[in-house]
């Protein structure tokens, strides 16, 4: 399992300034609040709610690199934006070993934390996202995934209706 953490940085609690020096990060909440453990294997949530966008976030609380899309995650209008769009929201703290995010990470033949992969249920398939993302990246991610679920719900054709001689 050590082979996952490769990018971490075990018990520090600093990052890199643009100026060269360091700053301690002062958020250190864990995993984002109301998110739920990832307790089996994601294609088995993707079969069980096939329609339902779902995004996954692997990482430990240890790892500073993991702290940050749990801080970015934990913002007031990420949280809002993934509840409105539906989106199953699933935690994974490897901190103590998790056997099933482990195999996860494996599985999508990543070596190092974090992880964050979302499903997109207009076309079944689990995309991995980088492991640097602001809150405006989630925000359009959620925005497209919105608007590919509109699509698909009006038979794939755009729902823009037609004016009367056009």
């Amino acid at each position: 399992m050590s082979g996952l953490f490769g990018a971490c940085d075990r018990g520090r609690n600093n990052r890199a300034t643009s100026d060269g020096g360091t700053e301690s990060i002062a958020w250190s909440g864990g995993t984002p609040s109301g998110w739920e453990d990832l307790a089996k294997p994601m294609a088995e949530y993707s079969s069980a709610e096939p329609n339902r966008p779902k995004i996954v976030s692997i990482g430990a609380t240890w790892c500073t690199m993991s702290l940050s899309p749990w801080r970015t995650f934990s913002q007031p209008a990420v949280r809002s934006a993934l509840l409105d769009a539906g989106y199953r929201c699933l935690v994974a703290d490897v901190t103590n070993g998790h056997e099933v995010a482990s195999a996860e990470v494996e599985r999508l033949g990543l070596n190092a934390m974090p992880v964050v992969a979302t499903f997109d249920p207009t076309t079944g398939e689990w995309t991995v996202r980088p492991q640097y993302f602001r809150e405006e990246d989630v925000l359009d991610w959620v925005r497209v995934q919105k608007l590919r679920l509109a699509e698909k719900s009006v038979g794939g054709r755009s729902a823009t209706p037609l004016r009367v001689g056009d």
